[in-house]
């Protein structure tokens, strides 16, 4: 997947900014499944932290607030390596 293997470009920023402010207003109706694959989603992407390090606050505030409820166990894996990969501390 040659998605994942590419860096964003400049000029998609913008686009890209507006794209996670709408998931950020988003991510308190999501459950489990959801926030595992916009974690992991935003990690494959590589996007910088500049842009994802309030994404992944708002998923480890929200999966707190839910006490982690419906997390299973593949959901839970594919959180922790989203936080991984993209360097974040959870």
């Amino acid at each position: 997947n040659k998605l994942g293997k590419k860096r964003v470009e400049r000029r998609h920023e913008e686009q890209l900014e507006r794209l996670v402010q709408r998931t950020l207003e988003l991510i308190p109706f999501c459950d489990a499944r959801n926030l595992a694959n916009i974690a992991h989603g935003a990690a494959k992407c590589r996007l910088p932290a500049s842009v994802v390090s309030s994404l992944f606050a708002a998923i480890a505030e929200a999966a707190v607030r839910k006490g982690f409820a419906g997390f299973k166990p593949q959901e839970l894996s594919n959180t922790v390596w989203a936080y991984a990969t993209a360097g974040v501390a959870a």
